[in-house]
């Protein structure tokens, strides 16, 4: 365009095209996450966890004769890229390890039970504090455990029982009050409807109001199935959700928050 007479009687165009050349440099870690019972040495899961990390930016060669300055790439160097793809696969692998320790939580209830039946009092509470960490959040269960708890504390201190749900929430972090969505959700015709989302940040894609379909998985078609599921699930621990809007769905990750 340099080139172009700066007083012309009739406009002149000259035309003149130029690459412009877009670039994704991603870095990629997978892992596989074997879930062991160090009691028994039974896997109970395996999982391929993978953590990405991409830089994109574009490049655009420089000519001068046609007042084409470019733009050279600026992209990080593999060292930041595998750092950050490291860090979303942890992110993962945590969320993973903290997901199946709640679930696996389940399998300190037998034997707590069966011990207190039959009086094994050390065992019995082995487990019942066993399950308490393990799913930390205040449901029949925890009931269940904490009667047993009493019981023992009852026998050895002669009647005496100090406030056990005190002492585990406030020193332990135990028995708290379940999570909740950070959303608004209204019940209209058969379906769980999020009318406002209030947590941050908000989801890529996601447009509000939509319908929400499953929870971890599950579907989800009243009030008393969205808490079930949530029962089991504590403030800062994320679910897994799949909402849908205009036919399209979007599997969304969202961290509960703490329910007031």
């Amino acid at each position: 365009m340099t080139s172009l007479p700066t007083h012309t009687e009739h406009r002149i165009e000259a035309e003149h095209r130029y690459p412009v050349v877009h670039l994704v440099k991603t870095a990629r870690v997978v892992c596989l996450v074997r879930l062991v019972d160090a009691a028994t040495g039974r896997i109970l899961h395996t999982e391929q966890v993978v953590g990405e990390h991409a830089a994109r930016d574009r490049f655009i060669q420089p000519d001068p004769p046609h007042g084409v300055a470019g733009d050279p790439l600026d992209l990080p160097d593999d060292g930041a890229l595998i750092a950050a793809a490291q860090d979303h696969a942890l992110d993962r692998l945590y969320r993973l390890a903290e997901q199946f320790v709640w679930q696996a939580s389940w399998r300190f209830l037998d034997p707590m039970r069966q011990a207190h039946r039959a009086g094994q009092t050390d065992q019995a509470v082995e487990s019942a504090v066993r399950y308490l960490f393990a799913h930390p959040v205040r449901t029949p269960a925890a009931e269940e455990a904490l009667t047993c708890l009493r019981d023992a504390v009852r026998q050895r201190n002669h009647g005496r029982v100090p406030k056990l749900e005190d002492l585990f929430r406030n020193r332990c972090g135990v028995l708290l009050a379940g999570g909740v969505l950070p959303m608004d959700v209204q019940l209209r015709e058969g379906r769980l409807w999020v009318t406002r989302f209030r947590g941050k940040p908000t989801p890529l894609g996601v447009r509000f109001p939509c319908d929400l379909v499953t929870v971890q998985g599950i579907p989800v078609g009243s009030s008393e199935t969205l808490n079930d599921i949530l029962s089991h699930y504590g403030p800062g621990q994320y679910v897994t959700l799949v909402v849908e809007r205009d036919g399209r769905r979007h599997a969304i990750e969202v961290a509960l928050v703490e329910n007031r």
